[in-house]
């Protein structure tokens, strides 16, 4: 396998359509605007490359912390190419993802997901709040 390389897109990247298109596999209504995931109070947004492609992405939202009136960061979309998958690529992007925050000084990061399993192996705790069926919210203390 070609070395994998993670990278802060811009606005402007030549990967934010494909990312955008790959966010929307999973969830439709995904756009970069809307989420507002290029804003200046969030973490950048990462797209994980094998040699020149494309494999997978992370982006960030702000939204309301569970249990709290306060905003918080979250993941918003974390998504791997079919053929890239089971490489460790999803890994790699969260851990890259939770280095890089660490200059935003935040006391926790969460992430509404329905593979817990992942965000466990890397040190998240799933939080005890009433989800959708297959669904479940994970945190990951940072400081």
């Amino acid at each position: 396998m070609q070395k994998l390389t993670v990278i802060e897109c811009k606005k402007d990247s030549p990967f934010v359509e494909p990312l955008e298109a790959l966010f929307q596999q999973s969830w439709a209504d995904f756009t970069f605007l809307n989420s507002g995931a290029f804003s200046s109070d969030l973490p950048p947004v990462f797209a994980a490359l094998i040699g020149e492609k494309l494999a997978g992405g992370l982006s960030f939202t702000r939204h309301q912390a569970p249990n709290s009136e306060r905003d918080a960061i979250w993941v918003n979309a974390l998504s791997v190419l079919p053929e890239y998958r089971g490489r460790g690529i999803a890994s790699h992007l969260l851990k890259y993802a939770v280095e890089s925050i660490t200059a935003h000084h935040l006391p926790f990061l969460y992430a509404y997901t329905n593979v817990p399993e992942l965000y466990l192996s890397l040190g998240w705790f799933k939080m005890d709040i009433e989800c959708e069926p297959e669904h479940c919210v994970m945190c990951l203390p940072l400081s």
